[in-house]
């Protein structure tokens, strides 16, 4: 059996972070291979038709962690089209990993 393979980790800190129709993915596919990582420090982050994914198709979804003092525009852990969301599935429930905000959301 080989060991899970890990797919990309992504750092994004900025004060204000924006995103307009653009998306930070780090979605995996494969026997074993797990969505990667993505860290987020901004002290506001707002959303508008954008994604932030760390998902896997076959294994363990990755980890997003977010600090902030305010989230606007953005659904966490919903993913539906025309609209911004923040996911980190697995294959299935039971293997979906964290999502975790530091700060209170705010729409």
């Amino acid at each position: 059996m080989h060991s899970p393979l890990e797919y990309n980790n992504y750092s994004v800190i900025f004060p204000y972070t924006i995103f307009y129709g653009s998306n930070i993915t780090t979605n995996a596919c494969g026997e074993n291979v797990i969505g990667g990582n993505i860290n987020i420090d901004a002290d506001v982050l707002a959303a508008e038709n954008s994604d932030i994914s760390a998902n896997s198709t076959d294994s363990r979804g990755g980890r997003v962690q977010i600090k902030t003092q305010g989230i606007f525009g953005a659904q966490i852990g919903i993913a539906s089209p025309n609209s911004s969301d923040i996911t980190a599935r697995g294959a299935n429930l039971y293997i979906s990993n964290s999502l975790s905000v530091d700060g209170l959301p705010i729409n």
